[in-house]
């Protein structure tokens, strides 16, 4: 699962209450947390800090968890699913 996510679930915040407390868009954390953003920035990992959490290690988690979401639509993208690979192409780009 991805790192973020559940922190989130496990604080039980909304996006938009961990977006607020990081002082980002709802939609920023919702990217994140589908994979369509490559890293956590600044004020992610701010906000992951004051829920006492470990801001390197979820920073290496997530980059973990994406580059295995990565290779996943990549294998089903060239298994010719047609979204596969539209998103394995724009999580390349990111």
């Amino acid at each position: 699962m991805n790192p973020l996510r559940r922190i989130r679930r496990e604080q039980r915040l909304t996006a938009a209450q961990l977006a607020a407390l990081a002082g980002v868009s709802a939609s920023r954390v919702w990217q994140l947390e589908r994979g369509e953003n490559a890293r956590l920035t600044g004020p992610v990992l701010e906000a992951v800090a004051r829920l006492r959490e470990d801001p390197r290690q979820v920073a290496r988690e997530h980059e973990q968890w994406r580059a295995q979401e990565v290779a996943r639509e990549m294998e089903r993208a060239g298994r010719g699913d047609g979204a596969a690979q539209h998103t394995a192409r724009k999580w390349a780009r990111t």
